[in-house]
């Protein structure tokens, strides 16, 4: 019914198109109709002016000649009903009466303008369902239409959405359609709007470089603009581009670069007298800048001019004034402090308490109970400082509950705030209590990873159950349609009060299911989230059951502000030692270390300098907990930031040997995955299916361009020979091998879930902008009769995709080049193919960390099925894997001695 309805619709917007295009006018007509839109002009002024739907109702009842096409497009052009520029709740009536006449007349344009309009209303009253139906349902009109100004703002609009809601991948998506559209409008404004909108995204997704690049476009481009828009605000862009510019210097630590751009933005608004607001927030931000490069009383002085400003005037909202007085009273709070000028500190973060309640933004509040909590601990007051960062976790946990993992996105980084965390694992470390430290350890990482394998009824949909995702569609749906059909009825030549009254009557029902529907997912996400904070507080007996023998040791990295804390666990006797080192490395030392160690691998380096960091890696890392690892022969890690990116297989023990030498090495997201994996037991029909050298047609689409920035392909012959050895380890009527122009993406999807063990040999390609759309390249599907060949098979397997299988498989080795990278999402760890296969139902994935050799990983996979099959009897995976590193180090071919050709290999997940 509603496919009928849509093109019932689309036939009579045409045909009214059409007769619109053919009306020709003489002399008279013309003269008439000058008079006309003087008279039109009047009455858009009288619409405006009415502000409530009555008596904009009422005076439409008295102007009925005035309706027309021209009476549209006079109320398209008047600046008063863009939400976006004006207060919402006075444009609201205005843009339903927009919407009633535009559908009376026909007039696309209109309609779509208003159902843009109210679905930014909508976010405005933090009715996100609805905005996002109203705004989605405009992008087939604007399409049709060819309006690209308006279609890339519906893009710009719903990106905005998914902003508000932190989920900034899709975000990030809708505002890159929105800079495609831009780029082809070419409006400078526009394009200048939509490269800071793009940078907000890659910022708050954790990619600062990429947002800084954005946010100079934008300000090069904004700095030209002379004749913005009837919809822009100049100022407003350049303050915006060089604010968020200092974010991003800021958070990848360029503190130069951060001041400049946070003073620029000051001298910017001093020249805008009437913008108190916006000077008081570049000030305040100048002095967190100064605080963050420890000049304390430029930090002091910029605050403290931010907070005079914000007390004195008049023009800032009240909420809006105790957030800026809040916030400038934490920098000086933070200065005052870091001088050692305690009592100062607690006094003015004691004011900051007293105003941030009254801005009402639980985001505030979060961050004066953490700066409570530095402040106190700086002033050797412990139990204070815990009292405070408690509270500032809380308030994070709260937020975190609320918000849905997008699938084909994964987890948002939700800028994560972690600080309070490590500042309180660093206090429970200091004060030698080790399992609270590593349950807050716990409590940052694979949030979403943990509730998604808790929830697996959900897998398909995020956080939220088929069935009443179903139904939140179906409600947003109706709502729409039925605010549309009052609409039409209210500005009908004569309107039918009763059948209004029915439709008032259904609408309000169908509110009232969507507001208790939204309720009842709310409280179901935050059961799930309480669920998953239970599940981090793990007791010995639980960390015993993950220590398979007395030779297995967890290690679980937490990288805070200052420092690193390496968590230990190991068992004699039946008894568990858990211990907490503290490592003096920060996040830039561990980055800068990690990031030289690897350039100095994959570029195949002979000299010293591989063996000199090598071991100071492992000196820096482990060497604090080496009474406690020793003789262990299986290690188990939970990496943290940057350190996800080492393979510390290759780090050099003070004996001069290579750790894999010592013990076989997997990686885990967190201790409590690690417990929910040992419960699930897959257990599909057949036990091989692999992939090899799949055919390698020439990729012309826009997909193809996309996922292999422009990489030329060549065929790997070694792949072949590869998947056609292992398969002597598995029983031939129970395997499968695919290679050529069989190795579809079709094949795999409709033959994974039925198999134990899945390789890939393949090429693989890594996207950093966009993990999830990282994956692996299979065959095109061939030329075959129409319906044999399933829509969307591109040969491109990405991330998405596969977590969408329902994989039964204990394990899928993809001997890929960088399968194993991903993205580091703050509170989530690592995310890519892995993370992905991990939620599509398989435990363990061997992938690896950057672009292999064909020949050497052929011969590396090959030697660990061996052991892994070895005397008919599946051994541990990881033991496997080492068995084939060591094979590698003691090969006849010295070219594979290099930890080049076996370190990129891991093992993630579960081992046994």
């Amino acid at each position: 019914m509603k496919v009928l309805a849509q093109f019932l619709l689309a036939i009579s917007l045409l045909s009214a198109f059409s007769v619109n295009q053919s009306t020709d006018f003489d002399f008279d007509e013309q003269k008439i109709q000058q008079v006309s839109s003087v008279e039109i002009s009047s009455l858009v002024k009288k619409l405006i002016e009415a502000e409530s739907l009555p008596k904009i109702q009422s005076i439409i009842a008295e102007n009925q000649q005035l309706v027309s096409t021209e009476l549209i497009a006079a109320i398209l052009q008047a600046k008063e009903i863009d939400p976006l520029t004006n207060l919402p709740k006075k444009t609201e009536a205005i843009n339903r009466a927009l919407l009633g006449l535009a559908q009376r007349v026909n007039h696309r344009k209109g309609l779509a303008v208003a159902i843009n309009n109210l679905g930014f209303i909508y976010t405005d009253l933090k009715k996100y369902d609805l905005a996002i139906e109203y705004h989605n349902y405009c992008v087939p009109i604007l399409t049709k239409l060819g309006d690209k100004i308006w279609l890339s703002k519906t893009h710009r609009l719903l990106g905005r959405v998914y902003y508000i809601q932190r989920n900034y991948f899709a975000a990030q998506n809708q505002y890159a359609l929105n800079l495609a559209l831009a780029k082809e409008i070419g409006n400078p404004y526009y394009l200048a709007l939509a490269y800071l909108s793009l940078g907000t995204a890659y910022e708050e997704n954790g990619l600062f470089n990429e947002a800084i690049q954005e946010y100079n476009k934008s300000l090069a481009i904004s700095q030209t603009v002379t004749n913005p828009p009837p919809d822009g605000n100049l100022p407003s862009l350049i303050g915006s581009a060089l604010l968020r510019s200092g974010r991003a210097y800021l958070g990848s630590s360029q503190l130069d670069k951060a001041i400049k751009s946070y003073q620029q933005n000051v001298d910017h608004w001093r020249q805008i007298p009437e913008s108190p607001d916006q000077l008081s927030s570049a000030l305040n931000s100048l002095g967190y800048a100064s605080f963050e490069a420890k000049l304390y009383q430029q930090a002091i002085e910029a605050s403290t001019k931010s907070r005079e400003i914000a007390e004195k005037s008049n023009a800032i909202a009240k909420a809006r004034k105790n957030e800026l007085l809040a916030l400038s009273s934490r920098v000086i709070a933070l200065a005052h402090s870091a001088m050692g000028n305690h009592a100062e500190a607690i006094k003015t973060i004691a004011e900051a308490k007293q105003f941030a309640p009254k801005a009402n933004l639980k985001d505030t509040l979060r961050i004066v109970y953490r700066v409570e909590g530095i402040v106190y601990e700086a002033a050797k007051q412990p139990e204070l400082a815990r009292v405070a960062f408690e509270k500032a976790i809380e308030l994070t946990e709260q937020q975190q509950a609320h918000v849905t993992v997008a699938l084909e996105n994964g987890p948002s980084s939700m800028g994560y705030p972690s600080s309070s965390y490590s500042r309180m694992i660093a206090l429970m470390v200091s004060q030698k209590r080790p399992n609270e430290a590593l349950r807050y350890s716990e409590m940052l990482k694979s949030r979403a990873l943990f509730n998604l394998l808790t929830n697996p009824q959900n897998k398909d949909t995020g956080l939220i159950s088929t069935e009443n995702l179903k139904e939140r569609q179906q409600l947003t749906a109706q709502i729409l349609k039925l605010e549309m059909e009052i609409s039409k009825q209210q500005f009908a030549k004569l309107p039918d009060i009763a059948v209004i009254a029915q439709l008032q009557s259904r609408l309000d029902e169908s509110t009232e299911s969507l507001k208790n529907l939204l309720k009842k997912i709310d409280q179901q996400q935050l059961n799930t989230s309480q669920n998953s904070l239970k599940s981090t507080n793990l007791t010995k007996q639980d960390l015993k059951k993950s220590l398979r023998n007395d030779q297995t040791a967890l290690l679980q990295f937490a990288i805070g502000e200052e420092q690193t804390f390496l968590f230990v666990a190991t068992k004699s006797a039946d008894e568990v030692n858990l211990q907490a080192y503290t490592l003096n490395l920060n996040q830039d030392q561990i980055a800068s270390k990690v990031k030289n160690f690897r350039n100095l691998i994959t570029g195949q380096n002979q000299t010293d300098e591989l063996g000199i960091a090598a071991r100071d890696l492992h000196n820096k890392l482990l060497d604090a907990a080496q009474s406690q690892l020793k003789n262990k022969s299986e290690l188990i890690i939970v990496p943290d930031g940057p350190l996800w990116e080492l393979p510390f297989q290759a780090l050099k023990t003070p004996e001069n040997r290579y750790l894999i030498e010592q013990a076989a090495i997997s990686y885990i997201p967190s201790f409590s995955i690690l417990q929910i994996e040992s419960a699930r037991l897959p257990n599909p029909a057949f036990d091989l299916l692999a992939f090899g050298n799949p055919s390698l047609a020439k990729r012309k689409s826009q997909t193809a361009s996309n996922v292999l920035m422009g990489q030329p392909l060549e065929d790997l012959p070694d792949a072949s020979k590869l998947v056609n050895d292992i398969r002597r380890f598995y029983h031939s009527k129970t395997s499968r091998v695919l290679t050529g122009p069989m190795a579809t993406e079709e094949s795999f999807k409709s033959l994974a879930a039925k198999y134990r063990i899945i390789h890939l040999a393949a090429h693989g390609f890594f996207n950093d902008k966009d993990p999830m759309g990282s994956g692996i390249v299979l065959a095109q599907p061939g030329v075959r009769m129409p319906g044999q060949t399933q829509a969307g098979q591109d040969g491109f397997l990405q991330a998405r995709e596969i977590i969408r299988i329902k994989l039964k498989a204990e394990m899928v080795v993809l001997s890929a080049c960088e399968s194993g990278r991903g993205q580091m999402r703050s509170g989530e760890g690592i995310v890519g193919l892995p993370w992905a296969i991990f939620v599509a139902g398989c435990p363990t994935t061997v992938v690896s960390q950057w672009e292999v050799d064909s020949k050497g990983t052929a011969d590396l996979m090959s030697s660990m099925y061996s052991h892994l099959n070895q005397n008919n009897k599946q051994t541990n995976k990881a033991e496997a894997l080492q068995k084939a590193a060591i094979s590698m180090l003691k090969s006849p071919n010295r070219d594979f001695h290099h930890p080049f050709y076996w370190a990129g290999f891991i093992l993630f997940g579960k081992t046994n």
